[in-house]
């Protein structure tokens, strides 16, 4: 008896420790995020990073249910947790910021080709060339990838969850912290000064007409995610309903789509509608399927000749937007060798744990974060203040700042998310328990 109130008191004063410095640390890191925006330190801000800072401790002190490792991610939140979808996470995410590390490195591989361009493609050896557009070419599949999980982890949920319930939770979680880091990322490129109706007027306005992408352009990926959300409770009912083989015959029709979008002169608005990226998530849920698992074989010749395509074709002295749409997003290269991805990591269940599970899981946790916030960390820590000079020529250098924008994207998100968005979610789901009591009365 005297054992358990021990480890109670213990548990107790860790949990207390643990988020007592998250706290302070998330304070100084905001504080020091508003002098690094607006060159000095405004008074008027410290006072609401104060009050997020305390009511996220209040909130994490007061949740019981929720353990130190699970919020860090080192432990699964359920029994049913997969964590070979995680590995799927980490690589789009890792696909999607190697793109823009190459971009910074390789600028010329992502503009026209013009005299200058061509004096600067000629500096670089050619080996190298090349195998940097390929590689660009193939980590667009991140993009790919994470639309696939959308339908792979959504559409096989069963139609219990009502309508209702799926899109206050898909709020709660996606839209809304999505939102907050629009508005972080309007707050540090100046936008938010002064706070006032206006400009907050003017952020709102961005953020709900795309205009966000100025100041982080990949994030229509996060639009377009959402915007698959709205479909997904009434594809469960038309899931649930069909045979395997029915999906299978579905899946083909979107391949077929994806051919004839791709390869032929016919218009998008003569295709049905899920030859855009809904049906790319459709695919998702297909490949995810136990059944699918007798194809992979087949899946991953498909992607190996695929892949073998793309090596052949793309050519790094020809400007890149007249080939990559044959390559990338919903072009069938790209969803044969997403497939391969998805087999891969879902051909068999893991028979035992490995001792790195649980970075892994961290990892892939907060995989949407480290989306997120990357940009940010590539730009306004890296370049602008680190003031690295990221280029071909120095690739210990190029090397060390993806592992420092992984890191530190974990570190920074995981100080926002468990301070402003934990406090924001908070008080949006207590104001949406009220009203459901109001309703009922």
């Amino acid at each position: 008896m005297t054992d358990q109130k021990t480890f109670r008191l213990q548990t107790k004063f860790t949990r207390c420790l643990f988020w007592g410095i998250l706290s302070v640390c998330a304070l100084v890191f905001l504080i020091w995020c508003d002098k690094k925006a607006y060159g000095i330190l405004r008074p008027n801000h410290v006072l609401p990073f104060w009050v997020l800072a305390l009511s996220s401790l209040f909130l994490h002190l007061r949740d019981r249910k929720t353990s130190v490792s699970t919020a860090i991610g080192f432990t699964a939140a359920t029994p049913a947790y997969d964590i070979r979808f995680d590995y799927i996470r980490l690589f789009a995410v890792f696909s999607v910021l190697m793109i823009h590390c190459i971009d910074i490195a390789l600028p010329v591989l992502s503009m026209e080709v013009n005299e200058e361009t061509t004096a600067l493609i000629q500096e670089v050896p050619p080996l190298l060339l090349k195998t940097a557009a390929v590689l660009r070419t193939c980590f667009y599949l991140g993009n790919t990838c994470f639309l696939m999980l959308t339908g792979a982890l959504l559409f096989g949920r069963g139609t219990k969850e009502g309508i209702g319930a799926f899109y206050q939770r898909r709020f709660s979680k996606v839209v809304l912290t999505s939102v907050i880091y629009f508005f972080f990322y309007i707050w540090q490129n100046g936008r938010l000064h002064p706070v006032c109706a206006a400009t907050v007027k003017d952020a709102f306005y961005r953020i709900l007409t795309g205009s966000i992408q100025e100041d982080c352009p990949f994030l229509w990926l996060v639009y377009m995610t959402i915007s698959i959300y709205i479909a997904v409770p009434f594809l469960r009912y038309m899931f649930e309903s069909m045979t395997y083989r029915t999906l299978t015959a579905l899946s083909g029709l979107i391949l077929l789509c994806s051919f004839l979008r791709t390869y032929t002169t016919m218009t998008a608005d003569l295709l049905p509608f899920f030859a855009q990226w809904i049906g790319i998530a459709m695919i998702g849920y297909w490949v995810s399927r136990p059944e699918t698992r007798t194809y992979d074989r087949w899946i991953w010749i498909a992607a190996l000749l695929s892949f073998l395509k793309v090596v052949l074709s793309v050519n790094p002295y020809v400007y890149w937007q007249t080939y990559v749409n044959y390559y990338v997003h919903m072009a069938p290269l790209s969803i044969f060798m997403a497939c391969g991805i998805f087999a891969l990591a879902l051909h068999k269940k893991p028979a035992q744990k490995y001792f790195w599970d649980s970075l892994v899981m961290m990892f892939g946790k907060h995989s949407f974060t480290i989306l997120l916030l990357h940009w940010w960390v590539l730009y306004h820590i890296v370049i602008y203040t680190l003031n690295l000079d990221i280029t071909w020529k120095q690739p210990l250098v190029f090397a060390g700042t993806v592992i420092f924008v992984i890191l530190a994207s974990f570190a920074y998100g995981f100080l926002i998310d468990q301070t402003v968005v934990y406090t924001i979610r908070a008080f949006y789901e207590w104001m949406v328990k009220q009203l459901h009591r109001i309703y009922q009365r």
